[in-house]
């Protein structure tokens, strides 16, 4: 059966996020007179400024994980309102923010080859048993709120990957924020499609109904933007953290926003052989999945 893998990008396939990598672009390949402290103070302005919607949390109740009351097309919209709304009222904050980047030219002129360059420079940036699990599946896809496809393409191409696998990396299936290339040259203006996981998942769900039948379609994030789309009834959703490594970030996520038990989440943060662990909690058996790296992803689509 053909296997199809949906990931985000920052985090999920990279070590560390790279917004602020791609914030040196300003700096590295012209002179921008406004600071990048400057853009960071006018993200965080817009959740004083913007107001969100209320969340209903925790977003799964224990029938739901225990695949009594399971995940389906059928009930999702309803199930996660709270959480589809809340995502969507993040929409003006982030706009607010790409405006000012936007106003200012931060981006202007910044070429292709600035970007490549940039790139290249990155060290260990791909996620350990990234180039293992990927030649696991026969199509691949990026998700990402990311600000540049270019970017995206030059991480991903400069890991080990073999010939074969390399050719299962098509720009036309890399969906993000993107800053808007004319020929060589960038414009200083983004797409502004996706910048929520409320875009995230609107995307998924174009994707996943544009696929023909009897496929596998497993979608891996690591972020509260990320939890819409792996909880989407139709596939196979992971979160990728590490609880050893993150147990703050998974304690919140997997506890307080999933609503997974707390003895179990101490479970998993104290088993030192931890790999994953899998709920059958959706339609067709399709799994919600909490895994620790790619290694334990590569197992799953092994098995897939």
């Amino acid at each position: 059966m053909k296997t199809i893998l949906i990931s985000d990008f920052d985090e999920t396939i990279t070590t560390k996020d790279t917004i602020s990598i791609l914030g040196e672009l300003p700096y590295r390949s012209k002179q921008c007179e406004v600071p990048w402290s400057h853009f960071v103070e006018t993200y965080l302005q817009g959740y004083r400024r913007y107001e969100t919607t209320p969340r209903k949390l925790p977003l799964l109740g224990p029938d739901v994980l225990a695949g009594e009351q399971p995940i389906t097309t059928a009930n999702y919209d309803q199930a996660f309102q709270a959480e589809i709304q809340y995502q969507n009222s993040l929409r003006p904050i982030e706009l607010n923010s790409l405006a000012e980047l936007e106003r200012t030219e931060a981006f202007t002129d910044v070429t292709e080859t600035d970007v490549l360059d940039l790139a290249a420079d990155q060290k260990q940036l791909i996620q350990e048993g990234f180039p293992t699990a990927l030649p696991l599946c026969d199509e691949f896809h990026v998700l990402s709120v990311n600000w540049c496809t270019d970017f995206i393409l030059a991480v991903i191409k400069s890991s080990t990957l073999d010939p074969e696998t390399l050719q299962k990396i098509n720009p036309a299936q890399v969906y993000c924020n993107s800053l808007i290339r004319r020929g060589p040259h960038y414009t200083g203006l983004f797409e502004k499609t996706i910048v929520t996981g409320y875009d995230k998942l609107d995307k998924l769900n174009k994707l996943v109904n544009s696929f023909p039948p009897n496929l596998t379609c497993w979608y891996v994030g690591d972020s509260e933007s990320d939890l819409l789309s792996i909880l989407h009834p139709k596939i196979n959703g992971v979160l990728l953290l590490d609880p050893h490594t993150n147990e703050k970030k998974f304690r919140r996520i997997a506890s307080d926003i999933m609503g997974l038990n707390q003895a179990v989440v101490t479970g998993i943060i104290q088993d030192a052989t931890f790999e994953y662990r899998k709920f059958t909690c959706k339609q067709n058996g399709n799994l919600l999945v909490f895994a620790k790296n790619w290694h334990a992803i590569a197992r799953l689509l092994h098995q897939d």
